[in-house]
């Protein structure tokens, strides 16, 4: 007889540590983010609490479409919805058989509409969940009040609605408790609600202050607490409980009931829809905060959308949650913990520390009974730059984790990046992007052994920017230097030959097909000069894109010539002013209008802007004299606006010296104007000096400006953004310039409105105090601003990289929802090896394209840098800072 030995291996089963989730609660926890709908006679009345007294007819709206709100809410990865079936006005959007207030006798669909109906077929359609809200509150019903005979009437309606459109996952009840139309209020029936809802959907979670399935957080505003337990003690809490907000927040550690939080908000100031609420709309940014403090602090996150009055989602709401659902994406894209090694300091049996990142749900690590911290280690295989991470616990055996720390290893040793306090479902953490070889989480303090499920390490995207050219770069006072037409980028360049000698002063436009992504480079000028100067100045025209450029200080030859849109080159034309008192002719900028004229703005004789103008593409040339006149050395931006006229952005003279300020003007036509349109000169010898137009800030010897940027708003006025040299007086020239700022004006048609930025830290370079890394302006959302420092923006740290350790220039992005009184600095590029400078933006009706600088600048004739590139969702959202 032969004996098998089968050896086995018995897992001990771990015990609860507290309440635990039901098979309804874990379903809606791993709902996570959902819309919530409102919707009825309030969108057409204007209100957010209806009397009750509305007429049914006032519901119609025009073009009332659930397939549009569920195909968005599908793409902006929400996974359900949540419809107020019946608000406080007591309007019902199914058409019930208890009351006559509903939408049976509205004009919508001939009163044979049931909007109920149409949404939970598109929820099947786009696979999302359904859930209703429904308000026991009735100001319409005259039997609210009246006690039992209105509570069995209300638990009707319920019926009705649980009935008749499949499943519903959430019932949403309101705890809002006024005055009905004969002046009553109602004592609810909380009990015999709870029992209809469960006998008919059991699957279903209830919500209200007190559950008792799920919690309200206690705010409106889009938080759950930075603590947040998914236990609270059920029994002291009901709908409408008051003084309970920070309970209700933060949930109640050693609670006697699993009651997670859902946190509602609204995408717009009110939760029903009003016209002027248009231009409110949360942005892209807010969203993307709400979810970190909502979905990444162990709640779920509920997100209104006001339905307009035709029945859709509005398209500002459409936009803002797509570009949420980017965000988030971009910041989850790269797990860089799935797959990877994992140790722990202490684990049990069967639960090893690997099942975090297994990818399963169902296996977790543990550590032995009796120990309540340890660590859990993951190793990458090659440095990441990383910068969040997202952790669960197993909460099938109830919530534990009270503290936990965040650390990365460097080449420092092991750095705290982040830190918090409980888990649950779902903990989130952004910090400063940082490179690492691996992430290590401390659990610091928990009521049992710790049991984490998942744990994802967020490393920044692992694209890199495009390199357009690798030899590559530009001055900043020519418009345009990159423009798009045909959906092909066009950028103006100078190569400087540091890595081959024969691209050295080449004139070039580099090109990028931007349907394809296929990139060349097509000299202009072989080897006119390095100097940064030289760029081209482009123009869209019919045969192609047009460019002017000239030899900085050597002569005054002015250069043009058309690449056409078959990618080959006209001939080349030289125009030689007549005038030639100066430095040679430099910086070309140039303009249309309608007739096919081009001006050239550039800076000629006497070291002012003078104007010509040609109608045959730069075969021949008329002379229109100086734009602006006076003794000083002029620095110009120009931008056209939609009527052609051509605005202007000017200091008086170099800033080296130290009474410099900022003006603004147009040129229309021939007549030189000031920011109110009143003429204060023309073309020629009537040029007025820059003091003569519209003052934008004084300059002192402590605040010393320079213009950088300027750009027409959507309203048609000018934005500029400009850097100031701060406390400099008395300086000789190479020993100031440690401290510069980023400002940025507007004007509204009465007065202009200047605003700081951020630190734009120290000079470029020692022989120019004022030379910055630059600001440009996104043309296509002027509320927008892009950057290049080597300070952070808001306490003017110099930025090291933890990549070399060495202080280098980063581009950041700006942006301001208050016309620039507040700003929100976010990081482009972080922990680089080289600089990141002169950022610029071409006018482009797509996503936005942003172009900079990388490598080393000394002096303009003395660079070694790449062209970069980044388009739309590629450049790096809000959550990654610094």
């Amino acid at each position: 007889m032969n004996l098998i030995l089968v050896l086995a291996v018995f897992v001990v089963p771990m015990n609860p540590v507290g309440p635990v989730p039901s098979a309804r609660q874990l379903a809606w926890h791993d709902r996570e983010a959902y819309a919530f709908i409102h919707f009825g006679v309030n969108t057409f009345s204007g209100m957010e609490w209806g009397h009750g007294n509305e007429d049914p007819k006032s519901f119609n709206p025009s073009e009332l479409d659930t397939d549009q709100w569920c195909r968005i809410f599908k793409e902006a990865g929400l996974t359900g919805v949540v419809l107020t079936a019946k608000h406080h006005d007591g309007f019902c959007l199914w058409p019930s058989a208890l009351t006559e207030h509903s939408v049976k006798n509205s004009p919508w669909n001939d009163g044979d509409g049931d909007l109920l109906f149409d949404l939970s077929k598109s929820c099947e359609k786009y696979g999302l969940y359904l859930g209703l809200y429904i308000s026991p509150w009735d100001r319409n019903n005259p039997l609210y009040g009246t006690g039992d005979e209105y509570n069995e009437y209300f638990a009707s309606q319920l019926r009705d609605i649980l009935t008749n459109y499949g499943t519903v996952t959430e019932v949403w009840f309101d705890g809002a408790c006024g005055e009905g139309p004969n002046g009553k209020r109602q004592v609810y029936d909380w009990p015999l609600f709870h029992r209809v809802v469960r006998e008919l959907q059991p699957g279903a979670v209830m919500f209200s202050d007190g559950g008792p399935d799920i919690r309200w957080i206690g705010n409106e505003q889009g938080f759950a607490g930075e603590t947040n337990w998914s236990t609270l003690n059920r029994d002291d809490f009901y709908p409408g409980v008051p003084n309970k907000t920070k309970a209700l927040n933060e949930g109640q550690e050693g609670g006697t009931h699993w009651l997670p939080g859902e946190v509602d908000v609204s995408i717009r100031p009110g939760w029903f829809y009003h016209a002027d609420q248009d231009d409110k709309v949360k942005t892209p940014d807010k969203l993307m905060h709400i979810w970190l403090e909502s979905v990444g602090r162990n709640a779920n996150l509920l997100l209104n959308f006001p339905i307009d009055q035709r029945g859709l989602v509005h398209e500002n709401d459409q936009a803002a949650v797509l570009a949420m659902h980017k965000k988030i994406e971009t910041f989850t894209a790269n797990d860089v913990a799935l797959g990877a090694v994992v140790r722990a300091s202490n684990f049990r049996d069967a639960y090893q520390p690997s099942t975090v990142v297994d990818g399963k749900p169902d296996t977790f690590w543990a550590t032995e009974d009796g120990v309540t911290t340890a660590a859990v280690e993951v190793e990458f295989s090659t440095p990441e730059v990383i910068h969040g991470i997202d952790i669960a616990e197993h909460i099938q055996l109830g919530q534990r984790v009270r503290s936990f720390v965040v650390e990365a290893q460097t080449k420092n040793g092991w750095e705290e990046v982040a830190k918090g306090t409980t888990i649950g479902h779902r903990r989130i953490l952004a910090f400063d992007p940082i490179s690492a070889t691996g992430v290590r989480i401390r659990i610091t303090d928990s009521l049992g052994p710790i049991t984490i499920e998942t744990l994802n390490v967020y490393a920044t995207n692992s694209s890199e920017p495009q390199t357009l050219d690798d030899d590559g770069g530009w001055c900043w006072f020519q418009d345009e230097r990159c423009i798009v037409r045909d959906d092909v980028l066009y950028i103006g360049s100078v190569s400087s030959g540091y890595n081959d000698a024969t691209r050295k002063g080449d004139i070039n436009i580099i090109t990028l097909d931007l349907s394809t992504s296929e990139t060349s480079t097509v000299e202009l000028h072989d080897q006119l000069q390095l100097d940064d100067h030289n760029l081209p100045g482009l123009l869209a025209t019919d045969d192609g894109v047009f460019a002017m450029w000239s030899t900085h200080g050597s002569d005054w030859n002015i250069y043009s010539n058309t690449l056409r849109t078959d990618g080959t080159l006209a001939t080349r034309n030289v125009f030689l002013p007549s005038e030639r008192d100066g430095y040679g002719a430099t910086y070309s900028n140039l303009f249309s209008d309608p007739s096919g004229t081009i001006t050239d703005i550039y800076r000629g004789n006497g070291w002012d802007p003078n104007v010509i103008r040609t109608s045959n593409n730069g075969e021949t040339w008329t002379e229109h004299g100086r734009l602006l006149g006076g003794p000083g050395r002029p620095y110009v931006r120009f931008v056209q606006d939609i009527q052609g006229r051509i605005h202007i952005f000017a200091t008086e003279q170099h800033p080296r010296n130290f009474d410099n300020s900022l003006y603004h003007g147009m040129l229309d036509g021939d007549a030189v104007c000031n920011s109110f349109g009143e003429v204060v000169g023309s073309l020629g010898e009537h040029a007025p000096a820059p003091e003569s137009l519209t003052k934008i800030f004084s300059g002192d010897a402590d605040n010393v400006p320079w213009c950088s940027a300027i750009e027409m708003s959507k309203d048609g006025f000018p934005v500029v953004a400009y850097s100031v040299q701060k406390n400099s007086a008395g300086m000789k020239v190479g020993t100031g310039g440690e401290d510069h700022r980023y400002r940025y004006a507007w004007f509204d048609g009465k007065t202009w409105n200047d605003h700081e930025v951020a630190f734009a830290g120290n000079r470029l370079y020692p022989r120019e105090d004022d030379y910055t890394g630059l600001i440009a302006i996104d043309p296509s959302n002027t509320s927008t601003v892009y950057f290049s420092t080597n300070a952070h923006p808001e306490t003017g740290r110099p930025l090291i990289s933890r990549a070399d350790n060495t202080q280098h220039y980063e581009i950041w992005r700006g942006t301001t929802n208050n016309g620039g009184e507040n700003w929100k600095c976010t990081a482009v590029t972080s922990n680089s090896t080289a600089d990141n400078i002169r950022p610029m933006m071409p006018t482009h009706e797509g996503d936005p394209i942003l172009l900079w600088m990388q490598g080393s600048y000394t002096t303009y004739q003395n660079y070694n840098t790449k062209v970069r590139c980044l388009i739309g969702a590629d450049i790096p959202s809000s959550v990654i800072s610094q």
